[in-house]
């Protein structure tokens, strides 16, 4: 039987975390926990510290690329991230 599709298992399928979560996404934020994306889906992921995953939509590399160079991890997400792109959040 197939195990049922979580938002958390697709990230790490995506990352090859088996069931951790990958280094080389941690973050240096207050806000963020850890990020990636996924250029073929368009699709970011975001886990900000004390709350969930979310997976933002149809986001462009290189909106990627500049939350990846922002000083700012959290600003950069509540700015540019969340009021243009359609997303949901992990129930896992």
């Amino acid at each position: 039987m197939d195990k049922p599709y979580t938002l958390l298992g697709e990230f790490g399928q995506l990352y090859g975390t088996n069931g951790g979560f990958p280094r080389f996404l941690d973050m240096p934020s207050t806000a963020v926990e850890f990020a990636g994306y996924n250029p073929d889906a368009r699709t970011m992921f975001v886990k900000f510290r004390g709350d969930g995953l979310y997976r933002y939509f149809d986001v462009p590399q290189k909106e990627y690329d500049a939350y990846r160079a922002a000083r700012s991890k959290g600003k950069f997400v509540n700015e540019n991230i969340k009021p243009k792109y359609a997303f949901e959040k992990s129930r896992d």
